[in-house]
């Protein structure tokens, strides 16, 4: 997801944007709908995946394990928000594109 926003980037931009900016506009975005996303030390033995959308006392939340490499986090919060509608959220194009690729990878499977 992070190569495609890099190559999405605006015209005479060479330099494309970086995974870190990126990791921050999703985090900012999520931040915007409620939704608040947390980096916790997994304990492999205890829990196994990468993270996800989970809802604790009624709120939305994002947890992801404080160890993955960063295109890994950006793709456990862009798959968290592909499950909400950002239609009246202003979304820069190449994220708001990577978000509803993933929404309808979701609605195919």
């Amino acid at each position: 997801m992070a190569a495609t926003l890099a190559r999405s980037a605006a015209p005479g931009d060479r330099k494309g944007v970086s995974p870190e900016r990126i990791l921050r506009e999703l985090i900012a975005l999520a931040a915007r709908m409620g939704i608040e996303v947390r980096s916790e030390p997994f304990d492999l033995q205890v829990i196994e995946g990468k993270g996800g959308l989970c809802r604790v006392h009624g709120q939305s939340l994002v947890i992801m394990d404080a160890g993955l490499p960063i295109l890994d986090r950006i793709g456990v919060i862009a798959e968290a928000l592909s499950h909400y509608d950002i239609e009246a959220i202003y979304v820069p194009p190449a994220l708001r594109a990577s978000i509803e690729r993933r929404k309808r990878d979701n609605r195919d499977s």
